[in-house]
């Protein structure tokens, strides 16, 4: 398996609460990079390929866009193409740091995948998956549109820490019965079309499960969690 990975080092300060009267100061870049880093010990670990880019947020919106394009341009045209797009960052019901916002975000970045080959996207970044409108529906809608059948797009519906926040949310296709032909609606030969399913895994899982997920995330998990099944419901009991 093969995997693209992008984060953001943003170089912000946040100061941190203690109990001390002096504030302690982190760097988020700093929290992305690690993130990042570590997953591509694991999973180079486990005989994946990685291939990891950082991209400097103290730039303008419009020169992130670009240096992203640089790097998804090059694995493209060198046929590196990639099973898995995953990204650590900032993020927003709206799009991501690194520049990609509302639905003319969402369809770029789903162009990026199919360009990709990309069957997979994570976005480690709070709140891309909030609301019954947001970025993450955005993509996979886009994605639908232009053909694509199979995918999985993870991400998170609040704030948290990046690749331990346990509320992850995935969008995948899903086939239900065409609508009756009428006027202006062309209705498939299988009858049938898809629609992007919204699964919350804190609806699937059991209590027990529920805490052990939030265990197992502060672990190895966090790295296996895009690639296990979703539908196997024993996994959540």
């Amino acid at each position: 398996m093969k995997h693209l990975c992008i984060y953001t080092n943003t170089n912000t300060l946040i100061g941190t609460l203690g109990g001390s009267a002096t504030p302690k100061f982190k760097r988020d870049g700093d929290e992305f990079t690690r993130e990042a880093r570590a997953y591509q010990k694991y999973n180079i670990a486990q005989g994946a390929e990685v291939f990891t880019h950082g991209v400097s947020a103290r730039q303008p919106f419009r020169d992130r866009l670009w240096d992203f394009s640089q790097i998804v341009g090059e694995h493209i045209r060198e046929h590196k193409n990639a099973d898995v797009l995953a990204y650590w960052g900032h993020g927003y019901p709206s799009g991501i740091q690194l520049g990609f916002k509302w639905k003319h975000g969402a369809s770029m970045l789903a162009r990026d995948m199919i360009g990709l080959e990309a069957k997979t996207l994570i976005l480690y970044a709070c709140s891309v998956a909030k609301g019954k409108n947001n970025f993450l529906l955005w993509i996979a809608e886009e994605l639908i549109k232009n053909g694509v059948k199979d995918f999985k797009l993870f991400g998170h519906d609040r704030r948290g820490h990046t690749m331990k926040n346990p509320f992850v949310v995935c969008y995948k296709p899903k086939e239900i019965p065409a609508p009756a032909e009428s006027p202006g609606i062309v209705v498939p030969d299988d009858k049938t079309i898809l629609i992007p399913e919204r699964i919350e895994f804190r609806k699937i899982m059991s209590p027990e499960a529920w805490k052990g997920w939030r265990e197992g995330l502060k672990g190895d998990q966090r790295f296996e969690f895009p690639f296990i099944g979703i539908e196997d419901q024993k996994f959540w009991q």
